[in-house]
């Protein structure tokens, strides 16, 4: 994510808490979201004020774009392990002699 783009956010979050943005508060929030996409980011500030009264802060935003990774990526390994233990074919199914052994 570039600096006009952190411009974006804080414009954004500014319409709801009246923030003021200078060149200063952009490179900071820059350095701190770093590794973050603009998409996660806004989504992110959404999720922020539809859920707390609290004043936006960069670790507000990198906590929910972390646990949306997170569910993902948990998504993503749940949906592995199905196709790992997904029998494939005919499945023969218990032998008739099952309940004797």
């Amino acid at each position: 994510m570039d600096r006009g783009e952190i411009a974006k956010l804080l414009t954004q979050a500014s319409l709801v808490d009246n923030r003021r943005i200078s060149e200063a508060h952009v490179e900071q929030w820059w350095r701190i979201l770093n590794g973050c996409s603009f998409a996660e980011a806004e989504h992110a500030i959404v999720e922020h004020f539809r859920t707390s009264s609290e004043y936006l802060q960069p670790r507000h935003v990198m906590t929910i774009v972390k646990a949306k990774r997170e569910a993902a990526a948990e998504v993503r390994h749940q949906k592995q392990l199905d196709a790992a233990y997904t029998p494939k074919g005919n499945y023969p199914g218990k032998p008739d002699n099952f309940d004797e052994l």
